[in-house]
């Protein structure tokens, strides 16, 4: 997307967890989960039957085919051969009961965090149809690390930058950007620690945010712009 929109060469992927030069190829910061966890998360998604999905660089490794297109490799019970350099583990299913057994197991686990994971399984007024999933990263992994790293890197001071969000996984970003920014369909909690609330998703409130920002209305100017 950023290619196609000609908008910045670096990609922060992963919750975080990788930053990526796409013109040179070059992998700025990656904060990996050791093979020991990710063998505890994926016997823990065989033990209950969901689907165990492992991310390294534009791919996605799976031991059950979800999305079926060409960054998804299925590998059945061999999935764990390729685990090597993992930046994020994700584990589905559409049960939601079978989730919340699932979710309690993985936060046995330690060193790792879950750093986004479906409403419906900390709330129980979220819609719960679909496919119901935890994102896992390394503890110490969050999009607001990253940024910081990516700053370091080009010598961007972090009053100059931009944060637009709107969940818990977004929390780290926003509180670490110079500005920022939560969807008018945010969590409250992030409303309440923000510089500004703008639009829902549905009625274009980014989009209102990119405007001003490409006009360089006050107090977008000068300012690089992470989401």
């Amino acid at each position: 997307m950023s290619r196609e929109c000609n908008a910045s060469r670096y990609i922060i992927s992963s919750n975080g967890a990788e930053v990526y030069d796409y013109i040179s190829k070059k992998v700025i910061y990656k904060n990996t989960i050791s093979k020991e966890k990710c063998q505890s998360l994926y016997d823990i998604a065989e033990h209950y039957k969901c689907i165990f999905s492992i991310h390294q660089g534009n791919v996605r490794i799976v031991n059950q085919e979800k999305y079926n297109d060409e960054t998804e490799i299925v590998m059945g019970p061999d999935v764990m051969k390729k685990a090597k350099d993992v930046v994020q583990c994700v584990i589905m299913d559409k049960n939601l009961e079978k989730m919340k057994v699932v979710r309690n197991k993985i936060l046995a686990i330690e060193g790792i965090r879950i750093i986004n994971e479906s409403k419906c399984l900390t709330n129980e007024n979220e819609n719960s149809n679909g496919t119901i999933y935890c994102d896992v990263v390394e503890k110490n992994t969050s999009k607001g690390r990253a940024i910081n790293v990516l700053c370091n890197t080009l010598g961007i001071n972090r009053n100059a930058t931009i944060g637009i969000g709107d969940s818990y996984n977004d929390i780290e970003m926003l509180d670490f950007v110079g500005y920022s920014i939560a969807m008018g369909n945010s969590l409250d909690n992030l409303k309440q620690r923000v510089n500004e609330v703008t639009g829902i998703n549905d009625l274009d409130g980014a989009a209102e945010v990119f405007e001003r920002i490409i006009d360089e209305k006050p107090p977008f100017k000068k300012k690089e712009i992470f989401i």
